[in-house]
């Protein structure tokens, strides 16, 4: 059921279809891997401007700012209070802001790309609080997946889109976003995430496209409606979705990433998958962003050190696959 969408007919003209940017390193490769903190256990990854990528922390909070380039970096921001949501997916806007889905207590925060600095705090419903586990930002609206309950997060909560409008480079004053409430048939009794991985259409401004984990499905969102329909491709799992023009890119936690490509000459989007890459030395990749010719990985091992479990030296990594 759609709450308070008005504003989304602004939508149809203001989606931008971005070009992947060109891959330039002189004579010298950007790194195949590049190493995060020992115990940082990430999930959320951005890409910035110029060679800048983030990458945030399940674990503090915290956000790791680096180099494609070089592959340095360094904790650029960090949370003073990390019970108020930790860091789950991240997106970075026009204006170099850098979006956090702020996952167990239901909202988001918003930083200065270059300083750190926070400049808000969203808190969408606290009525009834949500998993914000995932955010795409277009230039008029940020737009955060909810995958469970905050009460118990392991647990099935109702499938939500928070919807937060923007205007120019002016953050709104905090208050709840709309919600859209999506009608999606789930499977019974499986548990968290439900909702996942959250990217736009190109050519369908009217619709969105979200991975829903525990069935191991896409669903086309419809925005104006808040009616969300599966599509029949078929994926192993999916966690977080990058796209480029009519390419996404879909994480899989089994170690791959699947290409997929999406339909520019129908009125309903359709999905055709290409092909499957390898995260070779993965263990539980989670999101991805793309610069140039490559994806970028982000290895969760979850399966090494499960999210709200304790670490005390395993060691993390973004993985560069070449795209064809």
């Amino acid at each position: 059921m759609l709450r308070s969408v008005s504003s989304l007919r602004a939508f149809l003209l203001l989606v931008l279809v971005s070009p992947m940017q060109v891959l330039s390193n002189g004579d010298a490769p950007f790194p195949a891997v590049i190493s995060l903190p020992t115990c940082f256990q990430p999930e959320g990854i951005a890409i910035g401007k110029g060679t800048t990528f983030y990458v945030g922390s399940l674990a503090s909070g915290a956000i790791y700012k680096g180099d494609l380039r070089t592959g340095d970096g360094a904790i650029f921001a960090e949370l003073d209070t990390p019970s108020f949501g930790l860091t789950s997916g991240l997106a970075v806007d026009q204006f170099d802001r850098v979006w956090v889905a702020g996952g167990v207590l239901g909202g988001t925060r918003v930083y200065d790309g270059d300083t750190g600095e926070l400049l808000e705090t969203y808190v969408f419903d606290p009525q009834t609080p949500a998993v914000i586990n995932d955010v795409t930002v277009t230039p008029n609206f940020a737009i955060f997946t909810d995958s469970g309950s905050a009460a118990d997060p392991f647990l099935k909560g109702s499938p939500r889109i928070f919807i937060l409008p923007l205007q120019g480079d002016a953050l709104p004053p905090p208050a709840d976003a709309p919600v859209v409430e999506l009608a999606i048939d789930e499977a019974p009794d499986i548990a968290f995430p439900n909702l996942n991985g959250i990217e736009t259409l190109p050519g369908y401004p009217n619709k969105l496209i979200v991975c829903h984990t525990t069935e191991s499905k896409l669903y086309f969102v419809d925005t104006e409606t808040g009616v969300a329909v599966p599509d029949p491709v078929e994926i192993a799992s999916c966690d977080g979705l990058v796209r480029s023009g009519n390419l996404l890119y879909v994480v899989e936690p089994g170690k791959t990433v699947a290409e997929i490509q999406i339909s520019e000459d129908t009125e309903s989007p359709t999905l055709t998958r290409i092909t499957t890459y390898n995260v070779t030395g993965s263990e539980q990749p989670t999101t991805a962003g793309l610069f140039g010719n490559a994806i970028y990985v982000v290895d969760g091992k979850f399966n090494i050190v499960p999210p709200g479990t304790s670490c005390t030296d395993t060691t993390y990594e973004v993985y560069r696959i070449e795209t064809n």
